[in-house]
């Protein structure tokens, strides 16, 4: 099969025996230490007590029946595939962990030892009756135990069978084979009589997983074009009809191994282990492709396949299709390459669909709107889609969550989003979406007509009620904003920024009791803020930046006493600053730049000793009047912007002292009078001082060297004079960059030799006020 992605390389081009003749692969290795090194010995405690059941009870630890009553059960047809079922599996998670680098994972515990491999680190199995009707291992073979022997065995010089010499990594052998008598001398000296039956199970399970070229053996399913399947899928180990005595035996029905630092590449035995359910290997350093047996083989039993955050690539499988059971299929996070295959509707049962973060491109095959009718989760964010969103999307009735961000999606968004009534989450974000947002989304008790909707069967539009999460932004749509937004009771974040939405906020926004984070920033709103909004006491973020917003800022906005982060900057707003700010303690981002307010700051906003603020910024926002003593409060401040206020006057006050978060402090193109204050200095955490183009004067303060962690000052276009103090030139050689002063031309205001920038004379200083 040329598509056939083993994972490990391409078995099929590698002749005869490659796996299990190269002593170097995960295959050779797990075979090596099933025969020599496994020291649970399953053929050897059945054989020699002879007592089957008691036998399991030993292996499972079900009770301390130690009776034996002499017999031998060896022969039991149900007793031998018991083994051979265990035999495999341990093979197979050997082959795991050799392949995947299991001496390097975080979690390791159980594997390779004596234990039941159920006990082992990320394995999980299920008890069940065993029946040889049912048993998934083929009959013995004997040209394949000859191929065996061959690929894995050669006579030493005593002429006794071993297995190949591997790499000093691989375990010393703990049993010697000894054709002439049958036996196994272990390291303790016990000699078991049963090697040959050993020898030959072992070989009925390698049998099961091979051909005779040692290649992973194709399964005799037979499966149409549409990746269903004729006959049986898969093989199941619970029987229904018991052949002798009842024999129970553990299958493994989940591998998870999430975030335990597996690296290498899958190996394809997996696909032996067919009644696994789920398969979770996320977060890892896995590589390659992933072998194509394991869609096919795995197809009757696998509920959930995750390779979330790994480094798998190749064409999309494709052969997932064969998958028709599964119900989560996490695939993100990956490089997988090529477009999502219209097969992919075959998964039926498909409740949870993660594509994200791969280098898909393409279009949303139709196929995935109407067929998987029970699909809960659709997340392929990232991944270059293109293409419109089909309107078939209605389809997906049980639907909770779509994501859909950060592709090339166009067009319009489809009215049927409306028929969706479990959606919880949409994020269709960094798209270029058009058009006017469809009335279905908010709608409530309407029905839909031909002329006005896809679905000319006057389906019922009940809108979107549950609908806790709205992403939107950053896409091309235009209109108005739905008036009937307050329809979505449950909307806990509305993202609708950087789009082209104009007119109004609505007032029915207001409803929207469960809102906690409300985007509405750069669009072509041009109205007076509703005085609903501030009935939102559940908000934490308010951004209505970069608009066209008029009017007063409301006292009401003191009603927001859960809001931490409020930016209405770049609009036209006037008036006064309400004094009703300082009733929101816990605001820590006061974001009010470039309107016109034309007054004072209120000294009451800051007036709160517990006051959380950390951001300020009123640059440029027409601000009048002095720095109010109050900043004093202000402790937890790290940036203030007050720059570009021509009228903002007076000094600076002392009570600076009190900030002691500050980091940037920025004071330029505005009337600051007076001496710099010497308590400047305690500002330790102060990296950037924006002073130019003031007019403060006197000398500079020496206690300005006190700023340790300084990176930029900038003290030109002022009336400072004598000496740049030593102790601030010293910061030069620390982490001080850029200092500018007046310390250009023929007659020098200031006298500054560590200064990068000298103005008067160098026009630089000229081009960056400007």
């Amino acid at each position: 099969n040329d598509n056939d992605n083993t994972g490990g390389g391409d078995i099929s081009s590698n002749g005869k025996g490659m796996l299990l003749s190269d002593t170097s692969s995960p295959q050779y290795r797990g075979l090596y230490w099933l025969l020599y090194s496994d020291e649970m010995h399953l053929d050897l405690l059945l054989c020699k007590k002879g007592d089957i059941n008691n036998y399991h009870n030993k292996i499972n630890d079900n009770d301390n029946d130690d009776n034996d009553d002499g017999s031998n059960n060896c022969d039991n047809k149900n007793a031998v595939a018991v083994i051979e079922t265990r035999l495999l599996q341990r093979y197979v998670l050997a082959v795991f962990y050799y392949a995947l680098n299991g001496d390097q994972w975080i979690e390791n515990n159980g594997f390779l030892s004596g234990d039941d491999e159920c006990t082992w680190y990320g394995v999980t199995c299920l008890t069940m009756p065993h029946s040889d009707a049912y048993q998934h291992v083929s009959k013995i073979d004997e040209t394949a135990t000859a191929t065996l022997d061959d690929n894995i065995a050669s006579d030493d010089e005593f002429g006794q069978r071993r297995l190949k010499e591997v790499g000093s990594d691989v375990a010393t052998p703990t049993s010697t084979m000894d054709s002439s008598n049958n036996s196994i001398q272990t390291r303790n000296g016990t000699t078991f009589l049963l090697q040959e039956q050993k020898h030959n199970l072992i070989t009925t399970m390698t049998t099961s997983i091979y051909d005779d070229n040692n290649n992973i053996r194709s399964s005799n399913n037979n499966y149409d074009s549409n990746g269903g399947n004729e006959g049986e899928v898969g093989k199941e180990i619970m029987a229904t009809e018991l052949i002798g005595p009842t024999i129970y035996t553990t299958i493994i029905v989940a591998l998870n191994f999430t975030n335990n630092k597996l690296g290498g590449t899958i190996p394809p035995e997996l696909s032996s282990l067919n009644n696994l359910q789920f398969m979770t290997l996320m977060s890892n350093d896995i590589h390659g492709k992933i072998p194509t047996k394991i869609f096919m083989e795995l197809a009757r039993h696998l509920r959930e396949f995750n390779v979330y955050d790994n480094f798998l690539s190749g064409i999309f499988p494709e052969d997932v299709k064969y998958l028709t059971n599964l119900e989560t299929l996490e695939l993100d996070n990956n490089f997988f390459s090529g477009t999502i295959p219209s097969t992919l509707g075959n998964l039926s049962n498909l409740k949870s669909l993660y594509l994200s973060q791969n280098h898909l491109g393409g279009t949303i095959p139709a196929t995935l709107f109407h067929s998987l009718t029970k699909l809960e989760t659709l997340l392929i964010k990232d991944s270059y889609l293109q293409g419109t969103l089909d309107d078939g999307i209605g389809n997906l009735k049980r639907l909770k969550q779509l994501v859909l961000s950060r592709n090339q999606l166009n067009g319009t968004l489809p009215p049927s989003l409306g028929l969706l009534t479990d959606l919880e989450i949409v994020a269709l974000q960094e798209n270029d979406f058009n058009g006017t947002l469809p009335a279905s989304i908010t709608a409530t008790n309407i029905r839909t007509s031909a002329s006005s909707h896809p679905f000319n069967n006057n389906s019922k539009v009940v809108g979107l009620k549950k609908l806790r999460i709205l992403k939107l932004y950053n896409n091309s749509l235009s209109g108005t904003i739905p008036r009937n937004i307050g329809h979505l009771l449950n909307l806990e974040r509305l993202d609708l920024d950087f789009n082209s939405f104009t007119s109004t906020i609505p007032s029915s926004i207001g409803k929207l009791t469960n809102l906690e984070i409300l985007y509405l920033s750069d669009n072509l709103l041009d109205s007076k803020l509703p005085l609903e909004l501030f009935d939102l006491n559940k908000l934490e973020v308010l951004r209505l930046n970069n608009n066209n917003l008029t009017g007063v800022i409301p006292n009401q906005i003191g009603k927001l006493t859960s809001i931490v982060t409020l930016d209405l900057g770049n609009n036209r707003f006037q008036g006064k600053i309400p004094k009703t700010l300082s009733h929101l303690i816990k605001l820590e981002f006061l974001i009010l730049s470039d309107n016109n307010f034309q007054s004072p700051i209120p000294p009451e906003i800051f007036a709160h000793e517990e006051n959380s603020l950390r951001v300020i910024s009123l640059r440029n926002a027409s601000i009048t009047g002095t720095l109010p003593s109050t900043i004093a409060n202000l402790i937890h401040l790290s940036y203030f912007y007050m720059d570009r206020n021509a009228n903002l006057t007076g000094r600076i006050p002392k009570e600076i002292k009190q900030m002691g978060n500050l980091e940037e402090l920025f004071l330029y193109r505005t009337k600051i009078t007076g001496a710099l204050p010497s308590e400047i200095g305690t500002l330790s955490k102060l990296k950037r001082l924006y002073l130019f183009d003031t007019k403060l004067e006197g000398s500079i303060p020496d206690s300005i060297g006190n700023l340790l962690n300084m990176e930029i000052i900038y003290l030109n276009y002022n009336y400072f004079k004598g000496s740049v103090p030593d102790s601030l030139c010293a910061l030069r050689s620390r982490s001080l960059v850029d200092l500018w002063a007046d310390c250009g031309g023929e007659e020098t205001e200031i006298k500054c030799p560590c200064c990068t920038v000298c103005c008067e004379a160098n026009s630089v200083c000229l081009d960056h006020i400007t």
